[in-house]
This record gives C-alpha cells, structure tokens and sequence, in this order.
C-alpha cells in the first residue's frame, strides 16, 4: 500500500489522487468538530483542505487535457501565484489582508500596463497622448477653486466666525505641534521653522483671540501624550491652525454646496490650498511676516501648512464616517458588554480612565 501511494500519478482514479482527496475532507470534518484544543488554526485548516483540492484537480487535467503520461506533486511549485498575489497585496498598499475588490483593482491595473507595453506604446506617447485630460483636469480644478472662494468670502461675509469651544482648542493646540515638528522636517531655513514653535512642549500656551483679549489654554490634551519631546507652537502658527481649521468646516458643512465641489474635483488637497491662500493669503498681518532672511511667510510655509492641515482633518473626517456606517449596522441597543460606544472608548484611551 505504501509503495503504491509513492509511485507517479499516471491516471486519474489512482489510489494516491483518492488518498490526499480524503485527507482534505478529513480536515474539514476536523474543522467542523470545533474542538479549539486539539485544533489547529483556521486559515492552516482550510489551506490543507484547498490545497489538496487543488493538487487533486490540478493532476486530473494534466492528465486528460495535456497528455502527460504522468504527474510528480512534489514538483509542482506555487511560487509564480504567490508572486503575482505579492504584487497585487503590494498595490494595495501592503495590506496583507487585501479585500477582493483590492485585488481587482490591482489586476486591472496590472492588465493595463500590460496592454500598454505589448501595443508598442512607450512612456513618452502615454504622458503626450494624457496631456489633453491632464490640461482639462486643471481647468476644472481652477473652476472649483473659483466657485470655492466666491463661496466662502460671501459665507464669511455674512455669518462671523464663531469662537471655538476649549477641547477643539486644546485638539487644535496638538495640531499645531505636529504641524510645526513636520514643516521643520521639510523646511531647510531654521529661521523660517523658529516662526512655528517656541521650543519644547510648555503647561499652558497664549493665544489672542479677535477680540484683542487673552486667553489661557490649558492643554491638558496634549500634556497627556507629551513625553518631553512634544514642540510648543507659536501664537503665528496656532492661529493659522484655528482659521484653516474654521475654513475647512465651513467648506465642508452637510449643508454646504461646496463640499460636492471640493471632493468631486481631482485634487482636493491643491484644490484647498489654493482656495486657503486666497482667503487668508491676503491679510495684511501675516504679509508682513518673514523670517530674518527675507522669506515670506505666506509664499514659503504658508501652503505647507494648508496641504497638511487638510490631510488631518480629511483622515478625521473618512474616520468619522466610518464610524457612522458600523454604528448603523448593529442591530439593537448596546449591550454592558459590548455597548460603549466608539468615542467613548476614544475617550477613555486618551484620557487613561478606566
């Protein structure tokens, strides 16, 4: 018995095909069992099982279809499918645990640069024969940018920003932080990077508000997570941060008709950065604002800022709406062990309640 399941698979009703055919559907009924101690994991039990399936069915047609007089398993190799599945977890940003949609998109991009290299197309005819699209992109996104600011001066106009309450200041202080940790990796002048911070991480911060009255924010938000290396903002950069910050909001309302606009175009990031320099680019104060060596403020960091105050508030945003769609699917109320909703488990892992 044993020398006849290590000779070559030469037909199709071999003992050796019916032998591994019955040990895949052994480990199903070992899964089925559900016994966790004597089990092994879930994903090792079912990779058996297909595994098997497919060595069995793989070997039949070679048999039939491919006129093989006989089929070594051992020498069949999975490596140019595990490659190509590599490349496609690899265009889906390196998730591992890549979604099927992901993995079509990935294959639909691979059959496209495939189709391009084999009709004779190289890199150059591709970005000539783009440049029309391209051209009309950036006409539709300077039209965005136009309606936007129109939009938002006459917004501005009528309805006065509204001062912020103290956790989205003490929110927005954290902000401005790593805004000016991240414009000073970018940034080469340290002139230009002193106008954004004040050193290392202080108990409370001055912020001048419109009303040419100080106020005190304690921000115990960031005095949490501050290990001693937490930058302290300059007043410049936290008012930037809270006027970016009430533009993007009101961009951005659910009853705003820019929102649509502002997401439909092609870049939304430029498309906010040049709407955030038309509208604060022009103030008077911070035109004056340069460094000692006589760069503007508002030409040099100005759009740096802008590009990544909008990527915070945009994460922000997709997680807030994720957040929405999974609190919908659940069906009825939360239980005590499972029912504390999400921002109160938000809350408790940032404040260190138990």
């Amino acid at each position: 018995m044993t020398f006849d399941l290590l000779q070559p698979i030469s037909t199709g009703d071999e003992e050796g095909l019916a032998y591994i055919e019955k040990f895949g559907k052994m480990m199903l009924r070992w899964e089925a069992q559900g016994n966790k101690k004597t089990q092994m994991s879930l994903d090792t039990i079912r990779g058996v099982a297909a595994t098997c399936r497919g060595l069995v069915g793989l070997a039949k047609y070679l048999l039939r279809q491919c006129d093989l007089e006989y089929v070594l398993l051992g020498k069949i190799q999975s490596d140019r499918l595990e490659g190509h599945f590599g490349h496609l977890r690899k265009l889906a940003g390196g998730n591992f645990w890549a979604s099927s949609r992901q993995f079509f998109e990935g294959e639909a991009i691979v059959r496209v640069k495939s189709l391009i290299w084999l009709s004779g197309y190289g890199l150059s005819t591709v970005t000539a024969g783009m440049h029309p699209v391209s051209q009309q992109r950036l006409e539709n996104d300077q039209r965005a940018v136009t309606e936007i600011t129109e939009y938002a001066a006459a917004a501005s106009s009528d309805d006065p920003a509204k001062d912020v309450p103290e956790g989205t200041q003490q929110a927005l202080h954290h902000i401005a932080g790593y805004l000016a940790h991240s414009v000073k990796k970018i940034h080469r002048c340290d002139e230009c990077r002193a106008l954004l911070s004040d050193g290392l991480r202080a108990q409370l911060v001055t912020v001048v508000a419109e009303n040419a009255e100080e106020k005190l924010v304690a921000a115990s938000f960031t005095d949490l997570l501050n290990r001693g290396k937490l930058l302290q903002p300059s007043e410049l950069c936290l008012r930037v941060v809270m006027e970016v910050c009430q533009l993007y909001r009101l961009l951005v309302n659910s009853q705003s008709e820019t929102r649509t606009i502002l997401f439909g175009s092609s870049s939304p990031k430029n498309v906010f950065r040049s709407v955030v320099q038309n509208m604060l680019g022009d103030d008077e104060e911070l035109k004056e604002v340069a460094c000692g060596r006589g760069h503007k403020f508002t030409s040099n960091i100005f759009a740096t800022m802008a590009g990544a105050l909008f990527n915070v508030f945009v994460s922000n945003h997709v997680k807030d709406v994720n957040s929405q769609v999974h609190s919908k699917k659940r069906k009825g109320p939360p239980t005590r062990t499972s029912g504390r909703g999400v921002d109160s488990d938000k809350i408790r892992k940032l404040t260190g309640a138990s």
